[in-house]
């Protein structure tokens, strides 16, 4: 366990790097973005997403039915491997063609989608998987995933096993790094527990959201974002464990995902229909964009270019910076690892 132990703090230290040297958004352009640039429809609800860590331009998606598909940027199909069923959860691996996949039969598997093949070795565990926007998070060659029982699982993709769980009282629905050897799970209590990694044992927990809390992002080496179906989000400082700021009524229903966009920036999706960006310092809601009539579940940020999927397996891209500046002052992207 000290070698994972390691390798995961390493990963949140490059992590929050990457984070915190986003190239700076311009806040004028992002209220100016009206439609999206490419529409794609997949045919079947998109449950989960994954932009790929070692491939700027690729994102997949998994499917309620129909497995997992990749498109690019511009929304070109680039893999479609049908043979996987329904797909709960996505990540990418660090060996660059490999994905983790979270089903609902109890299992983890991992795809290859340079070869479109699946490892017949799979991860079994205790319990169903949970459903949540961000509930299989990969570092290195290692995953955390959140299952039904109210536990947090740690797995090895060589092994295929368990290696250690986190146990909570309530339902996970969603996991997060932080720094510190520390994990932050949201609860289906409305509260989000924070663990100690090397003693796999709960350090404190954050109260405030009325409802589940199904997304979660880590803003900085200090900063976390939360959405809740309570349909707001908050902003908690995760060093002295309190709450910064609530955006009320960030959306009309349901709060689906949360993601950063660097420099205070973050941006939500909801059952509104809805994308919303936001400054987190301030609590304004900066710009909004309409997806459409359906139920968004899922966004992530890639190359200056936000990806925005919903129930009905339409698949959004939406240009909201140019990716031409060069990469934020060394200062900005400062890591530490501020609890020991």
């Amino acid at each position: 366990m000290d070698n994972i132990r390691l390798i995961y703090r390493q990963h949140v230290l490059d992590y929050v790097k990457k984070i915190t040297t986003l190239p700076k958004l311009d806040e004028e352009r992002l209220k100016n973005v009206t439609t999206a640039d490419h529409t794609v429809n997949t045919k079947d609800t998109i449950l989960c997403m994954a932009a790929l860590e070692h491939h700027d331009n690729l994102v997949a998606v998994g499917h309620r039915d129909s497995g997992i598909q990749l498109f690019s940027l511009n929304g070109e199909k680039q893999c479609d491997y049908r043979q996987l069923g329904k797909v709960s959860s996505l990540a990418s691996l660090t060996p660059e063609n490999m994905i983790a996949c979270t089903f609902d039969t109890r299992m983890v598997k991992i795809f290859d989608h340079k070869k479109q093949y699946v490892s017949p070795k799979k991860h079994l565990t205790g319990s169903d998987i949970c459903y949540g926007q961000k509930d299989l998070i990969a570092f290195g060659d290692r995953y955390f995933f959140v299952g039904c029982d109210g536990k947090c699982y740690l797995g090895d993709i060589h092994l295929c096993k368990e290696l250690a769980s986190f146990e909570s009282e309530f339902k996970v629905h969603c996991i997060e790094v932080l720094p510190g050897n520390r994990i932050a799970a949201g609860n289906s209590n409305g509260q989000i527990h924070i663990f100690d990694f090397k003693r796999t044992k709960e350090i404190t927990k954050l109260v405030g959201h009325t409802d589940a809390v199904v997304t979660m992002a880590l803003l900085d080496d200090r900063t976390l974002a939360t959405g809740s179906f309570d349909g707001t989000i908050r902003i908690w400082e995760v060093n002295e464990y309190t709450c910064k700021l609530v955006m009320e009524e960030a959306h009309e229903t349901y709060v689906r995902q949360v993601t950063t966009l660097g420099h205070g920036l973050l941006v939500s999706v909801g059952e509104d229909g809805k994308i919303n960006v936001w400054n987190v310092n301030t609590g304004e809601r900066i710009a909004t964009y309409t997806h459409g009539t359906s139920r968004v579940l899922n966004v992530a940020y890639r190359s200056g270019k936000l990806i925005t999927t919903d129930v009905q397996g339409i698949l959004k891209i939406w240009t909201i910076h140019d990716n031409e500046d060069p990469p934020a002052d060394q200062e900005d992207g400062k890591v530490v690892d501020s609890v020991n």
